[in-house]
């Protein structure tokens, strides 16, 4: 299952998949132990056009051409054995692999503060994508995990 997540602590998952920019901000994040022990310990699939090796404790590299290749590269990964996969890439790895109906479960985080700008997270999403809302939880710090399978798969 492939599963686009935004909140680090409810995606306790055997395999990360990310893009080479989100690869450089969660390389070394030591300032959060927890977080970057579990980083640092977990497998990692790395799709990069540009990279020419990764460094990083158990991480693999996958030398895309195109989004056919992260395509049919994602649908291997979901074959293996294990539990389920999270995204930790940015904008446009997360648009690619909505646009290519590839993910399977939606973990959304809605924090209690209003930010005034930043980078949309769905702004390169051609197609319109219906979710229904199959779990939500509040956290004692006023955020609210919000849990979200698409209606229909597109691929």
């Amino acid at each position: 299952m492939l599963i686009q997540c935004y909140s680090e602590g409810s995606c306790i998952r055997d395999l990360k998949v990310t893009g080479r920019l989100r690869l450089k901000t969660l390389n070394h994040p030591k300032n959060l132990v927890e977080f970057a022990n579990w980083i640092e310990d977990s497998t990692k699939v790395v799709f990069s056009t540009t990279l020419k090796r990764v460094e990083w404790k158990n991480s693999e590299l996958i030398q895309i051409k195109s989004d056919k290749d992260i395509s049919e590269e994602v649908k291997q990964l979901k074959q293996q054995p294990g539990k389920d996969m999270v995204i930790f890439g940015g904008a446009r790895m997360a648009a690619t692999l909505v646009e290519l109906g590839l993910i399977d479960e939606y973990r959304l985080k809605l924090e209690p503060v209003i930010l005034g700008n930043g980078k949309p997270l769905f702004k390169e999403i051609n197609e319109r994508v219906k979710l229904k809302l199959v779990k939500s939880k509040g956290f004692n710090s006023g955020v609210v995990g919000l849990y979200y399978e698409p209606l229909k798969k597109h691929n």
